[in-house]
């Protein structure tokens, strides 16, 4: 029996505010404030969270400058998650982080580049994101996990 990740508002709340608090969770529109309610996350959110989480941004950017920093600061190639609008899946919300969080990978990784399968795969094994299939819509309370998560492996050492 798989073991679902459940993240109720009020938990989903306290992880965010003690991971980032100040200006994310500041005024109505704050961009980690709605997630721990939403069945499904777009690719622009996700994009944004990234660019939070790579520290190239404190939340102010939009989807477009947030997917420009990350893609100048070279943690992601130009044609990859650009329709901001469309729902986000496991597979490239584990490949925006492991992109943000500088992963080398394997050998495997490292000869024919990282991709969005590669990166579900290796987030799957730290079990940093449920096994469900890579091409299917991740929750907002399984994505801020999955920022925690992250955050917690970085701050540890153990993202290589």
């Amino acid at each position: 029996m798989t073991v679902k990740l459940f993240l109720g508002p009020v938990t989903g709340l306290v992880i965010v505010a003690t991971l980032m608090p100040g200006a994310l969770l500041a005024g109505p529109r704050g961009l980690l404030r709605s997630l721990p309610e939403r069945s499904m996350v777009t690719v622009g959110e996700g994009v944004r969270v990234a660019a939070l989480f790579a520290g190239l941004s404190k939340g102010e950017l939009d989807a477009a400058a947030a997917h420009k920093a990350l893609v100048e600061a070279r943690l992601l190639e130009p044609t990859v998650a650009t329709s901001f609008g469309s729902t986000l899946k496991r597979g490239l919300a584990s490949y925006l982080f492991f992109r943000a969080m500088r992963m080398k990978g394997g050998w495997v990784c490292r000869v024919f580049g990282p991709s969005p399968r590669y990166a579900y795969k290796e987030f799957v094994c730290r079990q940093l994101v449920l096994a469900e299939g890579e091409n299917t819509p991740i929750p907002g309370g399984e994505l801020l996990s999955m920022l925690k998560l992250s955050s917690d492996l970085r701050r540890s050492g153990g993202a290589r």
